[in-house]
C-alpha cells in the first residue's frame, strides 16, 4: 500500500492528465478523478463546452460517472481536482 503523499500525487497526476485532455478539446483545463479503496472509479475533464452543459464541470462529471457504478458508494470515495493552471483558480478562493 502506498503512503498518503505518494497516493495523492498519483491521483493528482491522473486528474492533471484529464485536465490536459480537456484542454485539447478547447475546454477549461480542469480534471478530476474519484478514488475509492485505492482504486480509480471515475476520471473526467471539463465538458461544459463539449456537452453545451454549464453543469458539466470535471468534478461533477466524475462524480456522476462514479455514482452510476453501483458497486461503490460515492460518499466513501475521495475526489481529486487538478486545474492545468492553478493560478487561474486563485481569484475563486
Amino acid at each position: 500500500m502506498q503512503n498518503a503523499p505518494e497516493e495523492h500525487e498519483r491521483w493528482m497526476r491522473e486528474a492533471l492528465r484529464a485536465a490536459q485532455e480537456a484542454q485539447t478539446r478547447a475546454e477549461v483545463p480542469i480534471g478530476s478523478c474519484v478514488v475509492a479503496d485505492g482504486q480509480l472509479v471515475a476520471i473526467a475533464g471539463n465538458r461544459t463546452r463539449t456537452d453545451c452543459d454549464p453543469t458539466a464541470h470535471a468534478e461533477i462529471v466524475a462524480l456522476r460517472e462514479a455514482a452510476a457504478k453501483s458497486e461503490i458508494t460515492v460518499w466513501l470515495a475521495r475526489l481529486f481536482i487538478q486545474p492545468l493552471n492553478p493560478v487561474r483558480c486563485v481569484p475563486a478562493l
